[in-house]
């Protein structure tokens, strides 16, 4: 397994996570964006990352 796929495994588990937490908190995706002081279409990009390859600046 390459870093490169390493990495995109991370990344889609975190995708899964946020998103998880959010539910758990029940919250819809614009709340859980404005609690974390982001905008709303990048918080529902980082939940996209299994589809796209955006990746979050931490």
């Amino acid at each position: 397994m390459g870093i490169m796929s390493i990495k995109r495994d991370t990344m889609i588990k975190f995708s899964k996570n946020l998103k998880f937490e959010r539910t758990q908190l029940g919250l819809n995706q614009k709340e859980m964006a404005e609690k974390l002081n982001i905008s709303y279409r990048t918080y529902q990009n980082y939940e996209l990352i299994t589809t796209n390859n955006r990746e979050p600046d931490l």
